[in-house]
């Protein structure tokens, strides 16, 4: 309703509800209740005021559901209401569950318009709901399912809506786009929902995850030139090796590796068409290659030979059987017979074995025995040589006796002639020049000899008195032993025996003085003893030879005879007997024939002893 005022210059309405303004000589009234408005009119300071009634009829307020979209054959709500409305009506009918009330299930097959009038006592209102209906989208994915492996990225495209959105978010590079990168980690069934203006379809893509496999190889390993190592891969389906450079297979997945320098190899394990590689490196050392110095290899027993290993980095050696070391470049070897020694050189890991046999040469086993090793001077010894070898030969032997005196003999006599000890000493020299020498100190001692001597009295006796005294003259002499030449001796201490001779023997006796020193050395001295006889010679001065065992012989007979010669002659001088022999007589004959009885001549010599 508009509002005039009139007789002033200026206005101010009030209240100012529902006014267009609140100023001004004309307003529009739309107040929602009766309401009485005042104007002030004001005319240069002077003011009046006026009212007006306006008288309000309610009209119904109408407030509705809003514009809505939907998706061709789905349903919405659609509502009314506000106040002062008696009821509510709906057109067109197209689609809606009903025509009248304040909710109506509207399903239109097109976009449609609906009016809605609220009925009032006397004023109506209306109003309109748009309902828009939009198809439904038929989306696509490509691919419509995939199989990746762990770790790899599938690229999905969906096709045919306007906007898109995927779940779940896991892996994906986006949700809300037509082409998504897909990495899950596990196999996941995504949800895309295609929408063109509100209307959708879901449409599932499966990304099937096969895990990469856990390909393992043998750990790096370190061998020596020229030999081999094993190499295993597991954790997949099938193998493939590069390079195949010393490999005996490229395919399997135990294999056996000799390369012949270092080398890095990869594997490629497959399982499901995913695979993984690893890589393992064999290092390869130059195998060592040792020797041994000096180029021979023998001593004597008792000796030693010093060893030099080269080639290698480290060395053992054994067995450790005459070693001074058993580690080292240098050791020195003395065992005691012939032995083979094992080296072992190692460089980087990588080990040579070379053997070297140390020859022992055995040494003479030198001894020697002596007939006398004490005695009396001179000593006369036979040295008997009873070395010997093990093997091999003795080929020459140097004795040393002690008294400056020395031979190359095996065995021999020697005399040692003075008093002393005497060391000897015997060397013997093999077929290898393994020399050893065997000494004995003192092994001989020659003791000295007493010096036996013995005087007598008195210097010539009769066999009337044969008594003898006899007196030690000897040096060095502890025991005295008397042989009297008689058979009779005396064996004790005595120095001065006396000695009676037989008295019907006379003659020379050599009386023998063997004296004995402390060392058991012997001297001896004879001298002889005269005892002389008393002579007497008998010579007959006839006999008669007749055989009748009386008297037949002619022969001469007496005591202390020692020489004795008788001749017979006849009587022109002629000998016919003779004989040197006292006991040897003449029987009477010459030539065999008897001599006639006669006057004969003899002659007779005796001598005493």
């Amino acid at each position: 309703t508009t509002l005039t005022a009139l007789g002033a210059s200026t206005y101010t309405w009030s209240p100012a509800i529902g006014l267009s303004a609140t100023t001004g000589s004309v307003v529009d009234a739309t107040p929602l209740v009766t309401t009485t408005y005042t104007v002030t009119g004001n005319n240069n300071g002077c003011t009046a005021t006026a009212t007006a009634d306006i008288n309000i009829d309610p009209t119904p307020t109408l407030v509705l559901s809003p514009d809505v979209t939907i998706c061709a054959g789905d349903m919405t709500n659609l509502t009314a209401g506000g106040v002062g409305a008696n009821s509510y009506q709906w057109s067109p009918a197209t689609g809606l569950s009903a025509t009248t009330g304040t909710s109506v299930d509207a399903t239109p097959a097109a976009s449609i318009t609906y009016t809605v009038t609220a009925i009032g006592n006397v004023c109506n209102f209306s109003g309109t709901i748009d309902v828009t209906v939009n198809p439904y989208p038929v989306i696509n994915v490509t691919p419509a399912s995939a199989t990746i492996c762990e770790g790899e990225t599938q690229t999905f495209t969906a096709s045919n809506a306007n906007t898109y959105v995927w779940s779940p978010a896991t892996g994906l590079s986006a949700t809300n786009v037509a082409v998504v990168d897909a990495s899950p980690l596990t196999t996941t069934t995504y949800q895309v929902i295609g929408s063109n203006a509100g209307c959708n379809d879901t449409l599932d893509v499966t990304l099937t995850i096969n895990p990469i496999p856990t390909t393992t190889v043998s750990p790096d390993v370190t061998i020596c030139s020229g030999t081999t190592t094993p190499l295993v891969a597991a954790g997949a389906a099938t193998y493939v090796w590069t390079p195949t450079t010393g490999l005996s297979s490229g395919t399997n997945p135990n294999v056996t590796a000799t390369p012949a320098t270092t080398t890095t190899y990869t594997v490629t394990g497959t399982s499901n068409n995913c695979s993984s590689t690893v890589d393992v490196t064999v290092t390869v050392n130059p195998t060592p290659t040792i020797g041994i110095l000096p180029l021979t290899y023998s001593y004597c027993e008792g000796g030693s030979i010093d060893l030099e290993a080269y080639g290698a980095d480290t060395y053992v050696w054994s067995p450790a059987t005459g070693l001074s070391a058993t580690t080292g470049i240098n050791v020195t070897a003395n065992p005691t017979v012939t032995t083979t020694y094992t080296i072992t050189g190692t460089s980087l890991g990588c080990v040579d074995d070379e053997t070297v046999t140390v020859t022992v040469y055995p040494n003479p086993l030198v001894d020697f025995s002596a007939s006398d090793t004490v005695g009396c001077k001179p000593l006369c010894i036979d040295f008997t040589n009873n070395s010997t070898i093990s093997s091999g030969n003795i080929v020459s032997y140097f004795w040393t006796l002690g008294d400056g005196n020395s031979t190359t003999a095996t065995s021999f006599n020697h005399c040692y002639s003075d008093t002393g000890t005497y060391t000897v000493e015997l060397t013997a020299s093999s077929d290898q020049n393994c020399v050893t020498k065997l000494t004995k100190t003192d092994y001989i001692t020659v003791h000295p000899l007493p010096v036996s001597n013995f005087s007598f009295t008195p210097p010539t006796a009769s066999i009337l008195d044969p008594t003898i005294q006899f007196t030690d003259q000897s040096n060095g002499a502890t025991q005295w032993y008397w042989y009297f030449g008689d058979g009779d001796s005396i064996n004790n201490l005595i120095t001065t025996p006396e000695h009676i001779y037989p008295t019907t023997q006379q003659g020379t006796y050599t009386a023998r003085l063997l004296v004995v020193n402390q060392f058991g050395c012997t001297d001896e001295i004879t001298h002889d003893v005269v005892i002389t006889p008393v002579v007497t010679l008998y010579i007959p001065n006839a006999f008669s030879p007749n055989s009748n065992r009386h008297n037949d012989t002619f022969y001469a007979y007496g005591e202390g005879i020692a020489e004795f010669e008788m001749a017979i002659f006849n009587r022109w001088g002629e000998y016919i007997f003779r004989s040197q022999d006292i006991n040897k007589g003449w029987d009477g004959t010459y030539n065999g024939l008897e001599v006639p009885n006669d006057c004969l001549l003899y002659t007779s010599d005796a001598a005493d002893e």
